[in-house]
């Protein structure tokens, strides 16, 4: 069924993707899901430009995702959050390309 929502190029992008998941993700996953963590490489395949890792709870898991993938790193350093908040030349050194600090601002009021 065609919608009047999207035009030829979303239904495009919706086959491709379709497509990638079917071939590059589905075959895979049980043995990633076994392994808690899909190979580096993945990322960049479906087009992946940055990478945002979800609430690391250590120093050390940190340096193990830095070390894990060839894409710049995402860190979200929340004060009182789960992730240890490091300075961004730490996160630098440990393969991390940008830093957020979201809630910064509403602690300084």
């Amino acid at each position: 069924m065609k919608r009047s929502l999207y035009n030829d190029d979303h239904l495009a992008f919706g086959a491709s993707f379709r497509s990638f998941i079917a071939k590059e993700i589905t075959p895979f996953y049980a043995q990633w899901e076994k392994d808690g963590i899909a190979p580096r490489e993945m990322y960049a395949k479906a087009g992946a430009d940055l990478l945002f890792v979800e609430s690391p709870e250590s120093v050390e898991e940190m340096e193990r995702i830095g070390r894990s993938f060839d894409l710049p790193l995402v860190a979200n350093m929340v004060e009182g959050g789960r992730t240890p908040v490091l300075s961004f030349e730490e996160l630098q050194a440990i393969g991390y390309g940008l830093a957020i600090f979201p809630a910064t601002a509403f602690l300084a009021a």
